[in-house]
């Protein structure tokens, strides 16, 4: 095999050095669509979930708390104005994209029958009525606040399993763009 020329030698160095350069910014690309998917999730699904979670346990205790107020006061006015507070709960609950539709309708129906309950009796206890079976009522009322909270906690706020997991996907693919850095070196 013949000699090659200084010349040819320098050309197969470039072409060698060009090669393995679209090589390595192919792989970096790769990684990279690797590592973005994962962290859009964190972004734009876990965050808000977050947040979200945080505004609809806020937003029913405030409800919740509102017609306590309202009873205390005696003011039927006061009352009324909770309304308010319950349709901003029923426009948390409708959020697009954060919450399993079916989930977000059980819980919607949930609080619906909580306020019912919890607004009827209210107005009973601001007109004074008193007894046995207002009593009861109270006990029922609690155990549909008991089940709203529940609801709440399992719908709408984002599990420590599910906020680690979405940190572990974002994890493994910085791991993997890691090891091509340090292969290509």
């Amino acid at each position: 095999m013949r000699q090659l020329t200084f010349r040819a030698k320098l050309r197969v160095l470039v072409v060698a050095v060009a090669v393995t350069l679209l090589a390595v910014l192919a792989g970096s690309a790769a990684i990279g669509t690797q590592r973005s998917p994962e962290l859009a999730d964190v972004e734009s699904r876990l965050v808000p979930k977050l947040q979200l979670g945080r505004e609809v346990r806020d937003e029913f205790e405030q409800l919740s708390k509102g017609m306590q107020d309202a009873v205390a006061a005696q003011d039927e006015a006061a009352l009324d104005a909770t309304e308010a507070t319950r349709d901003r709960l029923y426009e948390l609950i409708a959020s697009p994209d954060l919450l399993d539709a079916s989930e977000a309708a059980a819980l919607r129906e949930a609080v619906q029958k909580y306020d019912e309950v919890a607004r009827s009796i209210s107005r009973r206890m601001i007109e004074g009525e008193t007894g046995e079976g207002i009593v009861d009522d109270i006990a029922k009322m609690q155990a549909r606040r008991a089940e709203v909270a529940k609801l709440i906690k399992q719908t709408a706020t984002l599990s420590q399993s599910e906020l680690s997991e979405g940190f572990a996907r974002i994890q493994s693919a910085s791991s993997r763009a890691d090891t091509f850095s340090l292969l290509i070196g």
